[in-house]
C-alpha cells in the first residue's frame, strides 16, 4: 500500500459536537440534540468546505456523521455519500458514557484512555477485545480496491474519532495491526487536509522547553505543542498566579489546563515569571512580572492568534497591562478589592517573603481589575480572597462564570475538572468563529 493514496484537495473533519460527547457517551447511540456549540461548529465547518474548493462530502456510518453531513450538504448544495467503512465496534459497552464504563469495565477504560492519549498503540491495549485489528485492517485495505477515484480529490470526510483514526493513520500507510497505529486526538468539529499532517513517534501532544532571555533574568517556558492541530495560528498563554505558583498551578491544574488545550489541537504556553519555578531566582515585583509577560507575548505574538489564560493576581497585572484590545482574556479567580487583600496580608511597601518567595512590596501597587469586553471570568463560590458581590461592576459584555463550592485554587472535589473543561470549550469556540 502506498502512503500517497490519496490524491489531491483531500479532507478529514470530525463531526460537529452534540449532547452525546457533552454526555460522555461511548460508541453507537442516537443522541444526536444539539448542544450550545452546534451551530457555530456547522457554520465554521461550510466556511471551511467554501474556502477550499471541496466538491463532496462523504460521511461515516453514524448519527452523528449523518446529522453533520445532511446538514452542510443542504446548506451548500453539495452532494454527499456513505462512507463503507464501520466505525469502532463497542459491542455491549455502547451507549454507555464513560463513568458508566469504568463501573462496568475499569481495565478496559484504562486501556481506552492509554490509546487516547497515545500511551499504546491500538494493538497493545484490552481495546482489541472489541474490534481485532487484523480485521480493522483488512477491512481498510478492501476499501482501498474498491473506492471510486472521485472520493480521492476534492473531497471532505466527515467521521467519527474512530474513523478519523483510521483514515489519517491509512493515509500515512500505517494499519491498525501496526505497532504505529496512534490516536490521532482530533476533536469535534476540526478539519485539515490529510496530506498537511504528519505522522509523529512523539508522545502526543509533547513538550518543548525553551529559556527566553530578558534585561532582568531569563523565563522558562513550557510549550505544549500538539502533532495535529487545526488551529495552527492560535496560541493560549497562561500566566500562572503569583504567590505560590510555579507554571504547573495549585495542583497541576495549568499543567492539566495546558494538556486538555493541545489535546484539542490548539497550543498552549505555560511559564515560570522571573524569581519563580525555573526562572531566574530575584525578587518579584511588578516591574519583573511585566517584563516576564512582554517576553513570552512578545514570542509569539507575530506568528500566532493569541489568548491569554491568567490566575488571580496575574489576571490583574494582565488587565492593567496594555494589550491589544482584541486580544481575548480568561480570568481566574481575580482579585476585586487588592487594597483590603494588602491590609488581610499585612503587605506594605517594604520587601517581604510569602511560601519561600521573595517580593518587592509595590507588587500589588494599582491592580484594580480595568473594564474589558473580551474578558471571561471564572470565580469560586468558596473563594476567600474575592468578594462575589462586587462581579457586578464588571464589564456587562463580559461572560461570567461562578462555580459552586470553588475555592481561589478550585482545588475542592472535581471544581478544577469543571473549570478545565469550560475553559477549554470557550477556547475552542473563540477559535471556530
Amino acid at each position: 500500500m502506498r502512503a500517497d493514496f490519496f490524491g489531491k484537495n483531500v479532507h478529514i473533519a470530525r463531526h460537529v459536537e452534540t449532547n452525546k460527547n457533552v454526555l460522555g457517551i461511548h460508541g453507537s447511540s442516537d443522541e444526536c440534540s444539539m448542544s450550545e456549540h452546534t451551530v457555530k461548529q456547522l457554520n465554521w465547518l461550510a466556511r471551511y468546505i467554501q474556502s477550499h474548493n471541496i466538491k463532496r462530502i462523504i460521511f461515516g456510518k453514524t448519527t452523528q456523521c449523518e446529522f453533520t453531513s445532511d446538514w452542510l450538504a443542504k446548506e451548500l448544495n453539495i452532494e454527499q455519500h456513505a462512507f463503507e467503512i464501520a466505525p469502532f465496534n463497542m459491542g455491549d459497552y455502547a451507549g454507555l458514557t464513560h463513568t458508566q464504563l469504568r463501573e462496568r469495565n475499569l481495565n478496559l477504560s484504562i486501556a481506552m484512555e492509554q490509546f487516547r492519549y497515545r500511551v499504546l498503540p491500538y494493538k497493545r491495549t484490552l481495546l482489541t477485545e472489541l474490534d481485532d485489528p487484523d480485521s480493522m485492517s483488512q477491512e481498510l485495505l478492501l476499501w482501498s480496491e474498491s473506492v471510486p477515484k472521485k472520493f480521492l480529490n476534492d473531497s471532505i470526510y466527515i467521521l467519527s474519532s474512530s474513523l478519523v483514526n483510521k483514515l489519517l493513520n491509512f493515509s500515512k500507510g500505517v494499519l491498525p495491526n501496526s505497532d504505529l497505529y496512534f490516536n490521532i486526538g482530533f476533536d469535534t468539529s476540526c478539519a485539515i487536509n490529510i496530506h498537511s499532517w504528519r505522522n509523529s513517534k512523539k508522545q502526543w501532544p509533547y513538550i518543548e522547553h525553551k529559556t527566553l532571555t530578558t534585561r532582568l533574568g531569563n523565563v522558562v517556558v513550557a510549550e505544549h505543542k500538539p502533532a495535529l492541530s487545526a488551529f495552527k495560528k492560535s496560541t493560549v498563554i497562561i500566566y500562572p498566579g503569583v504567590f505560590g505558583c510555579s507554571r504547573f498551578g495549585p495542583y497541576n491544574l495549568f499543567n492539566r489546563l495546558a494538556k486538555r488545550l493541545a489535546q484539542m489541537g490548539i497550543r498552549c504556553i505555560i511559564f515560570d515569571p522571573i524569581g519563580s519555578g525555573e526562572s531566574s531566582d530575584i525578587y518579584r515585583s511588578l516591574e519583573t512580572e511585566i517584563e516576564s509577560l512582554n517576553a513570552v507575548v512578545g514570542s509569539y505574538s507575530r506568528t500566532s492568534y493569541l489568548t491569554i489564560c491568567a490566575h488571580s493576581i496575574s489576571a490583574n497585572i494582565v488587565s492593567r497591562h496594555n494589550f491589544d484590545a482584541a486580544l481575548k482574556r480568561h480570568f481566574i479567580s481575580p482579585l476585586l478589592n487588592i487594597s483590603k487583600l494588602k491590609k488581610l496580608w499585612g503587605v506594605t511597601d517594604k520587601p517581604f517573603s510569602r511560601h519561600g518567595l521573595n517580593f518587592s512590596g509595590s507588587l500589588l501597587d494599582g491592580l484594580r481589575m480595568q473594564e474589558n469586553s473580551n474578558t471571561s471570568y471564572y470565580f469560586g463560590t468558596n473563594d476567600e480572597y474575592v468578594d462575589l458581590s462586587q462581579i457586578n461592576d464588571l464589564s456587562r459584555n463580559a461572560q461570567v462564570n461562578v462555580f459552586k463550592l470553588a475555592g481561589h485554587n478550585f482545588s475542592e472535589v472535581d471544581t478544577s475538572i469543571d473549570l478545565i473543561n469550560l475553559i477549554s470549550e470557550n477556547i475552542k469556540a473563540e477559535n471556530t468563529q
